[in-house]
């Protein structure tokens, strides 16, 4: 054996030693929650949610609210049973109790506090800071702002490696204007309930001024290249999101909610309709919602607004904002949020309404809302900014200048009713229109007008909630006047799985001198639209020359999200966005969150869970489920009767590439101390395989051996095989670079650990001969790998004879990426399935039905580097995954 080879035993014994240990405690099962805790419970909820918001509770209303708690209990136990229900069904109702209702910066500041080490004197220094500023009774002043900026732009150096996106903010305690910003910060943290701990506030705090609108002045010639940069992001994303849209996704989700409003609000025969007619449309970051629903503008009437609160900048995401809702929306006024939103609507439907007016034919008008929806050029980007200026100077003029009125029907009756009713005149005419384009019948009901939100959850905090009451008291509208009133169809889009309960906590309410319940018990809730599915790029694959390219970025990057194939083509930048995708972060902090997603995104593991009568269980797992949506790419499959969440991983070889890096040591690591390398990597390895056995498999008790389980372990060894081959390949890189100045270098810089990060990732997905992972796997006395080695060289000699040149080196090879799972019963298998199958580095486990085969691990028997037949390369034109036969080796 080499000197710089591992023991082939090392991961083995690692993790026959992890997974054999059996757990000394068993989970104890939570005893039933009695009616008195669930009623407490909703009580305190509610309440807790109200004082999130910042908004005061209204105390005259709290003993008639609490006086329909019994009847609160029942339907938050029982909801919505689907039984034999036909009917569109994926309720949303929370059935169980939530986290801590915190705005989205604060549960992100909590998460950044995890992560980060306080060690450093920067930290010292600032809960110094912090501590004072508690003892000072929470000063806002520019006292306490001057104290704060002075340390930060101190330490600037040590902050900026946990928080990148300081570097454009301006931190300087001598400006009025960063004073003044900073002390709007204190206010919010001296407001925030419940409260942060110490480090958790100053990242809440950090993390306000990385979303500053102050940023770091720029010399005018890195200001020019600056603007030069953005501007060729901005137009290569204008690009990207005009790509075709692959698939009937968008066709799938009109005939979806077409259902819904016809099962639920028209022919129903339910004693409460859901709160208000919509969507949730809820995914992990790059499925492509966006585009589905910028597709949808092609098919159905599409109002469509972008509420991300970041600068308009594509580099922090895209579509860019609409920045004038969040400009009107945050205004400092007297008026209610309920009247500024009112406002603003009133304002974009008037306007529209007006221009639509202009148009004689519905056609045209038609047209009209395509061309605002459109990202692009110039001159079609400057079309909705101008048109979306209109609509905050008009918003500006109607705002009154007194309180609010405390009945929200009076707000609504005001500003919505006289707009609704002028633009729903403009697009009963597009919807007609819409209609007749697919050739349906007369009495075939029209499509509704979308209104889509995008970002939805980036919203001001008790926003949401007034978007769901202006919603209601359209859908009322409709019902009353249904002759000039047409369908407004609310979908709510986002990457935040939060999005997905319509039914959210609801302020108190009076509507005609009634106060509403707590939550609107009586809502049916609302199907959550969750079969996107992936774009698969189809039209956008093209042949491979030879078997070689399997490992090329651009092939291997058309497999999964339609994301891997908008990123910019830098491969450095690009396996730094998957690796900050699949973790949720920057760096690997050891959670479980990132511990399941690594493992699930190479294993395909699903979390099931644990149905029980535990409030609290129920509260881990939906945190856990939504987290894994959020912030590591699984996806959602389902929301359950009782609002527990389905979540898969995806095939995804990208994500699967870059959990490799997480349980690998760095190519900086391996340069810097090759034998702690090793040790990194196993200790890395027994972390990961020790929280998958005490926290996740069901029980340690069973034979890990056998059953499901022994088809896991025997995934978990191939894995370990294969990177353990790769930890190999990448110390002898460093061999290569040490003795060889002419190879790609590792850096060991410690602020340079992206250098080479690109040929880590073509290193980790090359190919590997057969029995050189068969040698790692199986340990065999010198006769038995005498037979194995014969039986893969005849194979290989069968093959050589479809050669031309007889002097090809013929070779089995391996490509190994991911696990899947096959959903469906095999009955043959096709040379072209397998090809399709290796080229995206996928091995595959069967389901449980599937009789005599447990799993398949493709193998490739050639050349890598030998040139396809063109005949091969033309392949049958209209091949159902476009690919498969394209590029099959002769």
């Amino acid at each position: 054996m080499p000197p710089n080879a591992i023991e082939p035993n090392v991961f083995r014994e690692t993790l026959r030693n992890i997974l054999t240990t059996a757990s000394a405690a068993e989970q104890q099962q939570a005893s039933s929650t009695t009616q008195v805790a669930v009623l407490t419970r909703i009580f305190i909820d509610e309440c807790q949610s109200l004082l999130d918001s910042n908004t005061p509770l209204p105390t005259d209303g709290i003993l008639e609210a609490a006086a329909h708690l019994h009847e609160t209990s029942s339907a938050y136990q029982s909801h919505v049973t689907a039984g034999s229900d036909h009917r569109p069904h994926t309720p949303t109702s929370q059935t169980g109790v939530r986290s801590a209702q915190r705005s989205p910066r604060a549960n992100k500041a909590q998460k950044d506090a995890d992560r980060i080490d306080t060690t450093d004197v920067a930290w010292n220094d600032l809960l110094k800071a912090h501590a004072l500023w508690q003892k000072s009774g929470h000063d806002t002043s520019s006292y306490s702002a001057t104290a704060f900026l002075s340390i930060m732009k101190m330490h600037g150096a040590t902050l900026l490696r946990s928080f990148p996106l300081l570097k454009e903010v301006r931190i300087d305690p001598t400006v009025a204007e960063c004073r003044s910003e900073f002390s709007s910060h204190l206010s919010l943290l001296a407001n925030l309930a419940p409260k942060l701990e110490p480090v958790a506030a100053i990242c809440f705090l950090i993390n306000c001024l990385c979303d500053s609108t102050i940023t770091t002045p720029a010399t005018p010639s890195s200001a020019n290249e600056s603007n030069l940069a953005l501007a060729d992001i901005e137009r290569h994303f204008n690009s990207q999101i005009r790509r075709p849209f692959q698939g009937d996704a968008p066709q799938r989700f009109l005939r979806f909610a077409m259902r819904v409003n016809t099962e639920l609000f028209q022919t129903s025969n339910l004693q409460s309709l859901p709160y208000f007619k919509g969507t949730p449309l809820v995914q992990s970051s790059g499925t492509g919602k966006t585009r589905m629903l910028l597709q949808l503008g092609n098919m159905a009437p599409l109002l469509y607004i972008c509420a991300r609160n970041t600068p308009a900048d594509a580099r922090k995401g895209y579509p860019l904002p609409d920045l004038q809702l969040r400009t009107f929306l945050d205004r400092p006024t007297e008026i209610s949020m309920q009247e500024k939103l009112a406002v603003f609507l009133a304002a974009w439907f008037e306007i529209l309404a007006q221009d639509l007016e202009k148009l004689t034919h519905a056609e045209a008008k038609f047209n009209y809302l395509g061309q605002l929806n459109q990202y692009g050029d110039t001159n079609i980007k400057q079309k909705r900014q101008t048109f979306f200026h209109r609509v905050l100077q008009l918003a500006n003029t109607k705002a009154p200048n007194g309180k609010s009125p405390p009945n929200h029907q009076d707000i609504f009756e005001t500003h919505l009713k006289p707009p609704l009713f002028e633009l729903s005149k403009q697009l009963k005419q597009v919807q007609l229109h819409c209609r007749d384009k697919v050739n349906d019948m007369p009495h075939t009901p029209v499509p509704p007008v979308f209104v889509t939100v995008d970002e939805c959850v980036d919203l001001p905090d008790d926003a949401l909630p007034c978007l769901h009451r202006a919603w209601n008291y359209m859908m009322q509208l409709e019902q009353d006047h249904s002759h000039q009133m047409t369908c407004f169809w609310l979908v709510l889009l986002s990457t935040n799985s939060g999005a997905s309960s319509l039914i959210e906590p609801i302020h108190y309410q009076y509507a005609n001198g009634v106060v509403a319940s707590l939550r609107h018990i009586g809502a049916h809730p609302l199907p959550t639209f969750v079969a996107i599915g992936f774009d698969l790029l189809c039209a956008e694959r093209t042949s491979l020359d030879s078997a070689a390219q399997v490992a090329s970025l651009n092939s291997i990057k058309l497999y999964g999200c339609p994301l891997w194939a908008s990123l910019l083509p830098s491969e450095i930048d690009f396996w730094v966005t998957a690796k900050q995708k699949l973790l949720g972060a920057d760096n690997y902090d050891g959670s479980i969150e990132q511990c399941f997603s690594v493992l699930a995104s190479c294993l395909a593991l699903r979390f099931v869970p644990i149905h029980s009568g535990s409030i609290t269980l129920f509260g881990q797992q939906l945190s856990f489920l939504r987290n894994a949506v959020d912030h590591h790419m699984r996806m959602l499959t389902q929301v359950d009767p009782e609002g527990v969440l389905q979540v898969k991983s995806p095939s995804e070889p990208i994500l699967a590439i870059a959990a490799s890096f997480t349980m690998l040591p760095t190519p900086a690591k391996i340069a810097k101390d090759r034998q702690l390398s090793l040790e990194l990597a196993t200790k890395r390895y027994g972390s990961m395989l020790h929280t998958l056995n005490t926290l996740f498999l069901p029980s340690a008790s069973i034979d890990l051996f056998r059953g499901t389980r022994g088809e896991l372990m025997s995934c978990i060894a191939w894995m370990a095989a294969w990177d353990a081959i790769k930890l190999q390949e990448l110390r002898q890189l460093d061999n290569q670079r040490a003795y060889n100045p002419a190879t790609p270098s590792f850096s060991t810089d410690s602020n340079s650990n992206n250098i080479g990060l690109d040929s880590h990732a073509r290193l980790l997905h090359q190919p590997v001969l057969l029995n050189k992972i068969l040698v790692e796997m199986v340990q065999l006395d010198h006769a038995e790998q005498s037979k194995v080695d014969a039986r893969i060289d005849k194979v290989c000699k069968m093959v050589s004879r479809c050669y031309d040149d007889a002097g090809t080196d013929i070779q089995a090879w391996t490509h190994f990426t991911h696990f899947d799972v096959l959903n469906n019963n095999l009955t043959q298998i096709s040379p072209e399935f397998l090809w399709h199958c290796w080229k995206r580095g996928v091995a595959l486990r069967m389901k449980s039905s599937q009789h005599g085969i447990n799993g398949i691990i493709p193998v490739f028997i050639g050349n890598l580097d030998h040139k396809f037949s063109s005949q091969r390369q033309a392949g049958p034109a209209q091949s159902s995954s476009n690919d498969v036969n394209t590029d099959a080796p002769s």
